[in-house]
């Protein structure tokens, strides 16, 4: 169908109404009054018919919305922005949106990457109609999926920091579903043949350092080009293309345990456009791009492990162990009496069924135990467990932690993504390191004897460093005095498992005007310890920009139990919501307190923990 013409005053057309020539003997019409209670019945005919007519056209417009929201063939842009959304569920009835952009292979040298490019998925969820600023997240690893971190606590987040904001997940290159993916092995069943099981004994660890050599050939064989460039640098850049394709500035970002470092990164290479970056749970950025190893990590994990002993004691019943002593340290000399024996004495057999039996052994435990000094909500199950397990009855440990490895079916690539990205950031291969193997095994015995027992992966991670066979393509270190658009805030708890409060200090130190806020708790990152004070602190920085008084803030862990019997607690969110320990708070208070809860068990294990290659 053609067009409609422009009108034409002079055209030729039948008059809508008679002109003068015509008037002259038309005859007078006569108006036909109808009657008032008659014209009112018409009157309200009409009004009956539009609104009718109103709602119909206000009812296809929601539904037209509605399934432009949630139809997964639908695409929608925003605008100054270039990505192409699609919707991809929901969290809580909260749309979700996903798209991806392609970022090139080599950031710092374009005629490298050419035409070769990674593509990066990224995902929103969006916050009021006001919102103007998208937050960044990463949740760590390396190898973390930023997809699906938003997915499962996109939600908390909003909550605690704010509905002032979107917040954006996006999977770093080489992990989750980036493409191409940073992997060694093209299927399961090659990564399921051709893994590597350390049992933590030095000795026997060494003796399967060819076979580490040839897992590292195959992680730069399988990648080709691409593998030198999954690194931490290359992700801050990424991160400006985001931002780019967001119509967006300045960073605004919120990163845990490694992607402290990121943030880091970040923030020294393009400190201009660092405008609200948080690190919580913070990686040592200068010894982790410059030292061999990474002992400092674990600092402060006997506090962590010895505190667990102390809060039981204060618990009380609510702690299973609470009767083996009267004080915390009566309490961890019992459970590190019976872990010594099972060391000296082996794995302890466990019949459950005939379907269901095996053994349990000191290092499955020991790793268990370290696990759940990341967060208080494994503190309850993990004391019930040790506490059947010194009785006799080991049912309970042998299924919470299994000598089997969880991905050892072949199916999770994350060790091998996070693998590429430490050993690519990293002093790696010669002649960083030496060739001989009792070598490497010196440089890495200070680690080993620092983190023992509790991390029993610095020898094999010692042996892939050494024998890693990818070039290094960055020459990224961090710097001190680097101002940034806007100072950061730097967050810890107290005694953190994996990354300790004096890393914390040092980030701090590290940038001029930084603020660091410290939670008075145990467990990986701030995040693990629920305080309102450091959440309205947050909040405040996110928001307004506004930054604590002190350079060291401390917060106090809200009157939160560590130990909470999982039945019991699924009762209180049955039941009204009205406290949280002891504390009364009202309802937006309470609210957000519930989010904090939820989002202290939020941050992932690293990548390098109990890592079997």
């Amino acid at each position: 169908m053609s067009s409609p013409a422009a009108v034409n005053a002079d055209s030729e057309r039948e008059p809508l109404l008679p002109n003068a020539a015509n008037q002259e003997n038309a005859e007078e019409p006569v108006a036909q009054r109808r009657p008032f209670w008659r014209r009112k019945e018409t009157y309200l005919k009409g009004c009956g018919a539009l609104f009718l007519i109103d709602l119909c056209v206000s009812g296809l417009l929601a539904l037209f919305l509605l399934l432009r929201r949630y139809h997964p063939d639908v695409v929608f842009r925003y605008p100054n922005e270039t990505i192409a959304w699609k919707p991809c569920g929901n969290v809580e009835g909260k749309p979700l949106e996903c798209g991806t952009i392609d970022v090139p292979m080599d950031h710092f040298n374009a005629s490298r990457s050419g035409n070769n490019t990674f593509n990066i998925p990224v995902i929103r969820l969006r916050g009021n109609a006001d919102a103007t600023h998208n937050i960044l997240l990463n949740p760590g690893g390396p190898g973390g999926s930023g997809v699906n971190f938003l997915k499962t606590r996109g939600v908390g987040l909003q909550k605690a920091v704010g509905h002032d904001f979107h917040f954006i997940g996006f999977d770093p290159r080489g992990v989750g579903a980036s493409s191409p993916p940073a992997v060694c092995f093209s299927d399961a069943k090659m990564r399921r043949t051709h893994q590597i099981h350390y049992d933590g004994d030095a000795e026997h660890d060494i003796e399967r350092y060819d076979e580490v050599g040839n897992f590292a050939q195959a992680c730069a064989g399988h990648m080709g080009e691409y593998a030198a460039h999954v690194n931490t640098p290359q992700t801050a850049a990424d991160m400006n293309d985001i931002l780019d394709a967001l119509g967006q500035d300045g960073l605004y970002y919120l990163g845990y345990s490694y992607g402290t470092a990121l943030g880091a990164t970040y923030a020294t290479m393009f400190p201009e456009r660092a405008e609200r970056v948080v690190i919580d749970g913070v990686l040592d950025s200068f010894a982790y791009y410059g030292n061999l190893t990474l002992e400092s990590s674990c600092e402060d994990t006997d506090n962590a492990f010895s505190g667990f002993f102390d809060e039981c004691v204060k618990a009380g019943s609510a702690c299973k162990l609470s009767s083996l002593g009267q004080t915390g340290r009566d309490i961890q000399r019992n459970v590190t009496s019976f872990l010594n024996h099972l060391q000296d004495d082996g794995p302890m057999p466990v019949y459950i069924n005939s379907t269901m039996f095996g053994t349990i052994s000191y290092n499955s435990l020991i790793t268990g135990i370290f696990l759940a000094m990341y967060k208080s909500q494994s503190w309850y199950p993990l004391a019930d467990n040790l506490a059947q397990l010194l009785s006799g009855n080991a049912t309970g440990a042998f299924l919470a932690y299994p000598d089997e490895d969880p991905i050892a079916d072949g199916s999770n690539a994350m060790i091998e993504q996070g693998t590429f990205v430490m050993n690519n950031d990293r002093p790696s291969g010669h002649p960083a390191w030496p060739e001989d193997r009792y070598d490497v095994l010196k440089i890495a015995a200070p680690e080993a004897e620092l983190c023992a027992p509790w991390v029993t992966s610095t020898v094999s991670g010692a042996m892939m460093s050494a024998q890693w066979k990818v070039p290094k393509a960055h020459r990224f270190a961090p710097r001190r005095d680097v101002q940034t658009r806007h100072p950061m805030l730097v967050m810890s708890s107290t005694y953190d498992p994996i990354c300790p409060l004096s890393a914390a200090k040092r980030a701090r130190d590290s940038f001029p005007e930084a603020k660091l806020i410290e939670v008075l708790g145990i467990g990986h990152c701030a995040l693990s310890s629920p305080s309102m004070c450091a959440a309205r602190l947050l909040h405040a920085y996110m928001v307004n920009g506004t930054m604590p008084e002190e350079g060291h803030t401390k917060c106090s862990r809200d009157d939160v139990p560590y130990f909470v019997d999982p039945e019991e607690k699924k009762d209180e969110e049955d039941g009204p919501k009205a406290d949280a320990g002891s504390a009364v708070f009202v309802d937006e208070d309470a609210d957000l307190m519930a989010a904090l809860r939820d989002l202290s068990g939020a941050i992932p294990v690293p990548s390098f923990v109990g890592k079997r290659y």
